[in-house]
């Protein structure tokens, strides 16, 4: 096995219904909405979550040679990214949510990110980060909805 991926994939094909990530009612992860406490993924339905994002990002044109900056916090859908950031050969930046927009922007300027993917709640700090840049060209930030996914087509 080379990649994370590929490690994550080995054991979703031993052990596909054992328990892979959950939030616990006593989890310290704020709350949200379309999350309730007590929410775990099994192996064999991460795995095809994660897949969807993959294949999201790759036909999209993320892959190989990019850097994409995940700022999610600690909330599982940074697992679920990361893993399809990884299966796909992206690197992956990730971002510290209690990060203000000015060292948000030293970290996206100074990593070379070509993307943003974040949550909601830290959506606004980050775009204007990424606004304000020092990249040429503009920085595209992806908002994620309630379920972790996308909020709109990748750019």
């Amino acid at each position: 096995m080379n990649t994370l991926y590929e490690a994550f994939a080995d054991a979703c094909r031993r052990a596909p219904e054992r328990p892979f990530l959950a939030q616990s009612a006593l989890s310290c992860i704020p709350p949200v909405p379309s999350m309730p406490s007590g929410r775990e993924w099994r192996y064999a339905q991460a795995r095809r979550d994660v897949d969807v994002l993959a294949d999201a990002y790759e036909a999209a044109g993320w892959g190989a040679g990019h850097r994409v900056a995940l700022g999610v916090g600690n909330h599982p859908w940074h697992f679920l990214h990361f893993l399809a950031l990884n299966r796909v050969g992206a690197s992956v930046v990730p971002l510290n949510p209690d990060h203000r927009s000015a060292e948000l922007q030293y970290v996206l300027d100074h990593a070379g990110v070509a993307l943003v993917v974040c949550h909601g709640e830290q959506s606004s700090v980050v775009r204007e980060a990424a606004a304000a840049t020092s990249m040429r060209a503009a920085l595209p930030v992806v908002g994620l909805d309630a379920d972790g996914a996308p909020a709109t087509a990748l750019p």
